[in-house]
């Protein structure tokens, strides 16, 4: 997957120094940091409204995670 994160200026200088210093990627100096920030959270929750109703999609319980992203997407900023 693909994400655009935007820096301040001197934390992006900083982060392609390191990068060219350690020979290694930008991508996988950020991807190698986030992982290691993520790892002391919790894991996120669903709201304790999920699977209350009914709907016509028959595949809901197993699409959820998917669908609430899609519609986080569709949201004007």
């Amino acid at each position: 997957m693909r994400t655009t994160v935007t820096l301040p200026v001197e934390l992006a200088q900083r982060l392609r120094f390191k990068a060219r210093t350690s020979e290694r990627s930008v991508s996988s100096i950020v991807r190698e940091a986030l992982d290691a920030y993520l790892a002391g959270q919790p894991p996120g929750q669903m709201p304790s409204f999920m699977g209350v109703g009914s709907s016509e999609i028959t595949d809901l319980s197993e699409r959820v995670e998917e669908l609430i992203d899609e519609a986080f997407r569709r949201r004007p900023t």
